[in-house]
């Protein structure tokens, strides 16, 4: 993880108590995942399909995807699509019915709505690619809007996949300088066109923002926390009951054959950042409880994070990914894996505190598949402690490591 030209980081080290299995104290970070709903609960969902040029392909079989759908047509809800271009439309809805066969065990029940979810998926590739030159997102997100209005149900999802960099309607990268409009002034000039959708009481899953694709320029760390400082003011104005803007990441397969799409700026400066240097918290001074995402002591964790919450606050430019990572543990895989994301999240949430924002750091659990792992199994499968402890770790990586800063975008 060397590299001459970046810039230093102070050296942090971070402790873990000594456990059997992966993970000792290792840590991670989970990033949600979906919510089960409860018994008795419907579920409806919109999701805004952004399958256009200056893109990459979007799997419509992507978790964040597949699982609210799926939510939605086991609890008998509302399920619409939203093709986002030019003039987006709502080009599939449909309200789930209950079999008319009473008493179907929940395996069947299970079954069928995997069926329907399957069938409703399928329309993304055969009415979801885009139709019309340019991208709305907002026109989109406002069909969608009016679209969960109408659902009677218990509760209400709108998952945006699209990297909502809009090129027409209200919001045009394109032709107006909101890079570098203050995001206050944006919010109101919106209101005042009436241009705000209605999210009241939804809660907002936004996926691949600021992911560009060829012909349109990558954006600048800087361009996309602006992009989602955007949105994200626009879905508070909206009154979204909450959102969230996943770190998953699109294929790298851009779409071809699709309406022209208008290219936006990008910065300039994207080809002067020089990679922060990446920090290893290991097993030195400070701990988490055995097993759990919780510090020993926070007040000394504070002391020892502080230096790189400084240097990310002094470089705003610059964004990382807070990895999680574990020793190998046959047959835990799934807890290390979970326990890694947890305490990766935990040391985001830390450098939250000391002010870093959001935007700049995206964590995840790779548990003891990080490409870094060092192998820690004798022949007969039993942890050799001496690399088992060097495995218990959190790495703060620049995302534009040259090294490493593909593979982990990758496991998104």
């Amino acid at each position: 993880m060397k590299n001459s030209k970046k810039m230093m980081i102070a050296a942090v080290v971070l402790t873990m108590a000594v456990l059997t299995g992966c993970g000792g104290s290792d840590p991670g970070s989970g990033t949600g995942g979906s919510k089960t709903p409860k018994t008795g609960e419907s579920v409806s969902v919109s999701v805004v399909v952004g399958a256009h040029s200056n893109a990459n392909v979007i799997s419509p079989n992507a978790k964040e995807i597949a699982d609210k759908v799926y939510q939605c047509t086991y609890t008998y809800g509302t399920v619409s699509l939203i093709r986002a271009d030019g003039k987006p439309e709502e080009f599939l809805k449909a309200t789930i019915e209950e079999p008319s066969t009473k008493g179907l065990s929940d395996r069947k029940l299970k079954s069928l709505a995997e069926d329907k979810r399957d069938q409703i998926l399928a329309a993304f590739n055969t009415n979801g690619m885009a139709k019309y030159e340019e991208v709305d997102t907002l026109d989109a997100i406002r069909l969608a809007a009016n679209s969960l209005k109408s659902a009677e149900t218990d509760e209400k999802y709108l998952v945006v996949a699209d990297p909502g960099l809009s090129t027409t309607g209200y919001l045009n990268f394109c032709k107006d300088d909101l890079f570098h409009t203050d995001t206050a002034d944006i919010v109101e000039a919106l209101v005042d066109e009436k241009a705000i959708p209605d999210l009241e009481g939804v809660n907002v899953l936004w996926m691949y923002a600021g992911q560009t694709a060829e012909p349109q320029e990558r954006l600048s760390e800087v361009q996309k926390a602006k992009l989602i400082e955007i949105w994200t003011a626009v879905l508070e104005q909206a009154g979204a009951a909450s959102y969230d803007f996943s770190v998953d990441s699109a294929s790298s397969t851009a779409y071809s054959d699709l309406p022209s799409v208008s290219i936006v700026p990008a910065d300039e400066r994207v080809s002067d950042i020089t990679p922060l240097q990446t920090v290893v918290l290991d097993s030195e001074n400070v701990s988490f409880v055995g097993d759990q995402a919780v510090f020993e002591d926070e007040e000394q964790t504070k002391k020892a994070i502080g230096n790189v919450a400084q240097t990310l606050l002094d470089h705003p430019q610059n964004s990382v990914y807070v990895v999680g990572c574990t020793a190998s543990a046959t047959g835990k895989e799934d807890f290390c894996q979970t326990l890694s994301a947890a305490r990766a999240s935990a040391v985001v949430e830390l450098l939250k505190n000391f002010g870093v924002p959001a935007e700049q750091m995206k964590a995840v659990g790779m548990g003891s598949q990080a490409p870094w792992h060092v192998p820690d199994l004798d022949a007969s499968g039993h942890q050799i402690e001496e690399y088992a402890k060097q495995n218990r770790c959190v790495v703060i990586l620049d995302t534009l490591d040259p090294e490493y800063g593909e593979v982990v975008a990758s496991y998104f």
